[in-house]
C-alpha cells in the first residue's frame, strides 16, 4: 500500500482530521493533504512523527520511494530521456 493511502485509512481509524494530525505531527494542513494525495512523499523525520502519533510504520514506505527517485534520476540524461 502506498504512503499516502496508508496514512488516510490510519488517520481515519485514529478519528483524526487532517488538521488534527498536522498539529500533533508539527506540520501543516496542506502537507498531510498533500502525502494522502500522493503528491509528497513522507519523510524520515515525519515517518518517526506518525508512527508514534498513528501506531502505523511509514518507514518502509519511504525508503521504497527514496529508491525510486534515485534510480530514475540515474536512469535519466541531461536531456530527460531515459536510458537502460
Amino acid at each position: 500500500m502506498q504512503g499516502g493511502k496508508k496514512l488516510k485509512i490510519a488517520r481515519l481509524l485514529a478519528g483524526l482530521k487532517q488538521r488534527e494530525l498536522a498539529e500533533k505531527a508539527l506540520v501543516s494542513r496542506s502537507l498531510v493533504a498533500m502525502i494522502e494525495q500522493e503528491r509528497r512523499r513522507i519523510r524520515p523525520y515525519l515517518a518517526a512523527r506518525l508512527n508514534k502519533i498513528l501506531g502505523v510504520s511509514f518507514e518502509e514506505e519511504n525508503l521504497e520511494a527514496q529508491a525510486s527517485s534515485r534510480l530514475n534520476r540515474k536512469m535519466r540524461g541531461r536531456n530527460g530521456q531515459i536510458y537502460f
